[in-house]
């Protein structure tokens, strides 16, 4: 087609529909020439839905486990009820914080839009439902402390309140 028929929006359209893009800028370079920059998605996590496995990526979409045989990073498993939206916005949350990302090993997402965070070393952090920094940056620090290197179990359910258990 001669580029000056081609539409941007119909080439972002095309673009839009891959699962794996995050996002694009399309520039026609007269006189023939289309430059399109594009911009892969982020994994973020897995979750089940019935029967079948999906990557949760930063687009927002939801990429089925059976379509990526190229994964190679080991991401944490959501569990519970959660739109895709609302664990983007935890993730930056947590990006945003000290805590490390990479060091967890699954979300329990509850009915209350509470979540609880298991780490790969096992330890669970049960997470109240507001000011979810705040909480990350007192995780953080008792995670760190050789004082609680025996517990399994922090909650920081109840404003004010820590409480600690080396028991499940």
């Amino acid at each position: 087609k001669n580029i000056f028929f081609i539409k941007k929006k119909n080439l972002a359209e095309i673009l839009d529909k891959n699962n794996l893009i995050e996002s694009s800028h399309i520039r026609k370079i007269y006189p023939d020439l289309l430059s399109v920059n594009i911009n892969k998605t982020v994994f973020l996590g897995i979750k089940n839905q019935g029967t079948n496995k999906f990557i949760i990526a930063s687009n927002g979409k939801l990429i089925s486990v059976k379509d990526v045989d190229f994964l190679t990073q080991k991401l944490p498993f959501v569990f519970g009820k959660v739109s895709n939206e609302y664990f983007i916005n935890l993730k930056k949350i947590i990006d945003d914080s000290k805590f490390d990302y990479k060091e967890i090993e699954a979300f329990y997402f509850h009915p209350s839009n509470r979540v609880d965070i298991k780490t790969k070393d096992g330890f669970l952090i049960k997470l109240p439902y507001k000011d979810l920094p705040e909480a990350l940056r007192v995780a953080n620090l008792i995670k760190k402390d050789d004082k609680f290197k025996n517990n399994k179990i922090l909650d920081l359910r109840i404003t004010n309140h820590i409480i600690t258990s080396n028991e499940w």
